[in-house]
């Protein structure tokens, strides 16, 4: 039979398209046949399909003057006309999402200024990956991820027809506040499914970050020393963590929007001198920043005389006599400041006197207070010819601490070790045997 004369439009269920139109997918899915005479030579009776690949394949007649195989009069995208084509399948089941969650299976949130992972469980996401998009809970349809959130990424680490793991990043300018999340299958699914999915909550948290502390020096046994920390995340109730040895007898703690924070705290004796941290947390998640109790700290050598020196009204018995400088933490002279030394000595060798005299100490119950230049000196000896034989002696444990706080918290700042003989005094394993003899200026005694 000849081909149908050449057609300029195609109608479907009594509505005439336009040759080659594109044909909505709201009259179909239906199978493709082509009529042969009459007034359906020019009629599709049916139009659409999907390929495997979920694209549309329609028809159209032929072009003018073109011949069609046998009586087919129309040209198809993808099939044969004399036969007819597979119909369309049927829609799939749109997304359900069941829950949210975190790492270790706790419910999934979104930290602001950071990455959070989070696994979407539930099914007929498809096993192809499709796409996760954002919006603001609540709001039907869930439509636009909040301005404040803008930019943000995510990407998948897995995806299967029963659950989704992402990586999700937000800019840390982002509120605390209620996301939902929902997921675009890439299979087909009816318009309505499409329009209103499935839905999930993922509250959106803000990650703390502190930018500083003002002060972020304060002396040791210092009382109503107000903080001021600021940064961004902190929320609306943050929680405020310090060093030990630090109290907030006042209870005083002020969070405004979430940018700064003012509490007034006590530093006892009970803290520790050097760098500390103080923390934000704001739902679990933390920020830190640097502290310093400051105080007396190191014990530095300035001088040392060795062996050279006798002590006073001796011709035979040495003395050494050590310079030390007190300072602070923060390397500032600690003038004014208190010091005293616990002393114990042992092993006592001489035989005259058979007993041991005692020693000559600076004692807590009476301490040495620090000129402005905050230098100490340290006299080793036995402070006298009257001890014999030559090179008897005894063991000493010199540990020089902070007067303040001796009673009940010392703060240790150098502890010396050695022996105290009637021609040689050994500091710290120096003496004047050893390489160097005598202990060098700028030497830190540690604690």
């Amino acid at each position: 039979m000849a081909a149908a004369a050449a057609a300029t439009s195609v109608t479907i269920n009594t509505t005439t398209y336009p040759l080659a139109a594109s044909i909505p997918l709201s009259q179909g899915p239906y199978t493709l046949r082509s009529g042969s005479s009459g007034t359906q030579a020019n009629t599709v009776m049916a139009y659409s399909y999907f390929d495997g690949n979920n694209k549309l394949q329609t028809a159209a007649p032929t072009s003018p003057n073109a011949s069609a195989s046998g009586s087919c009069p129309w040209n198809c995208s993808g099939g044969s006309c004399s036969t007819p084509l597979t119909p369309a399948p049927v829609a799939s089941s749109a997304p359900l999402i069941s829950s949210v969650t975190g790492p270790g299976g706790v419910s999934g949130f979104l930290q602001s200024g950071g990455t959070s992972t989070i696994t979407i469980n539930g099914n007929y996401f498809g096993s192809v990956a499709g796409a996760v998009s954002f919006c603001t809970w609540g709001v039907s349809p869930c439509q636009g991820i909040p301005t404040d959130g803008l930019p943000m990424s995510y990407s998948y680490t897995s995806w299967t027809n029963t659950q989704i793991v992402l990586a999700v990043s937000l800019p840390s300018t982002v509120t605390e506040a209620d996301w939902g999340v929902y997921v675009i299958s890439d299979a087909w699914i009816l318009g309505s499914a499409a329009e209103y999915p499935s839905e999930a909550e993922v509250p959106v948290e803000q990650v703390p970050v502190i930018t500083s502390v003002t002060p972020n020096i304060a002396y040791i046994n210092t009382t109503g020393v107000t903080l001021t920390i600021n940064g961004y995340g902190f929320g609306l109730t943050p929680q405020v963590g310090f060093p030990f040895g630090f109290s907030n007898p006042r209870n005083q703690v002020n969070s405004l929007n979430g940018t700064q924070i003012t509490i007034t705290v006590d530093i006892t004796l009970q803290a520790s001198i050097g760098n500390g941290s103080i923390s934000v947390n704001n739902s679990g998640v933390f920020a830190f920043a640097n502290f310093v109790v400051n105080g007396p700290y190191y014990m530095v050598v300035q001088t040392d005389s060795g062996q050279t020196v006798l002590c006073d009204l001796c011709t035979t018995t040495v003395e050494r006599q050590v310079v030390y400088q007190i300072l602070n933490f923060d390397r500032s002279t600690a003038a004014g400041v208190q010091v005293c030394e616990v002393v114990t000595a042992s092993n006592y060798t001489c035989a005259v006197p058979a007993t041991f005299p005692g020693l000559n100490i600076t004692a807590c119950t009476a301490p040495l207070t620090l000129l402005a230049d905050g230098l100490l000196e340290d006299d080793w000896s036995l402070r006298s010819d009257g001890f014999s034989p030559v090179g008897c002696g005894y063991t000493d444990a010199d540990t020089w601490q902070w007067a303040g706080s001796a009673a009940s918290f010392p703060q240790v700042l150098g502890r010396l070790n050695g022996t105290v003989n009637t021609n040689q005094v050994t500091i710290n394993g120096t003496n004047s045997t050893t390489t160097p003899a005598t202990l060098v200026p700028g030497t830190v005694i540690s604690h």
